[in-house]
């Protein structure tokens, strides 16, 4: 994954000066009270996820923590557009694995927004959401309409 930092020790160092972390990403099996106490004052959100999940989302692997920084993790459309940066629309996508490997693969690209024109079932979400390996979590997926995607565009000069 993009713009993120490794290991709660130099998260922790960076949560006690100026810093962009958006939001934590910790081991559920290891010990993380001192970044769970300098996340919550600063309304950091810190999720937890396994040993597997910190491999898989980490750059380098093998970490108990990871930050993500610069990118927010979440947003509406407006937010989205107004944000600016790399915005990924996934036009006329049918099958949800699809959309689900489109969106980790966005994610971990360094991409700032996925925004899709396809409107699906909670179950064709629930698939996409796990066929992204819960990318969702780090990126902001967008479900709208291509006309109102394409004003927004406009309005922010994309």
């Amino acid at each position: 994954m993009a713009h993120q930092v490794l290991g709660s020790e130099t998260i922790l160092s960076m949560l006690l000066t100026d810093h962009e972390i958006r939001l934590v990403l910790v081991d559920r099996e290891m010990d993380t009270e001192e970044l769970r106490k300098e996340c919550e004052p600063q309304s950091i959100p810190l999720e937890e996820g396994s040993t597997n999940d910190l491999w898989r989302m980490s750059a380098a692997g093998n970490t108990d923590a990871l930050a993500l920084i610069g990118r927010e993790p979440h947003g509406t459309l407006e937010e989205v557009f107004e944000r600016g940066g790399s915005i990924w629309l996934l036009d006329g996508v049918q099958y949800p694995t699809n959309l689900g490997f489109g969106i980790r693969t966005i994610e971990v690209s360094g991409a700032d927004a996925v925004v899709l024109n396809i409107s699906r079932t909670h179950q064709d979400r629930r698939t996409i959401r796990r066929s992204s390996m819960r990318a969702d979590r780090f990126i902001p997926v967008v479900y709208s309409d291509t006309t109102s995607i394409i004003n927004e565009a406009k309005k922010n000069n994309f």
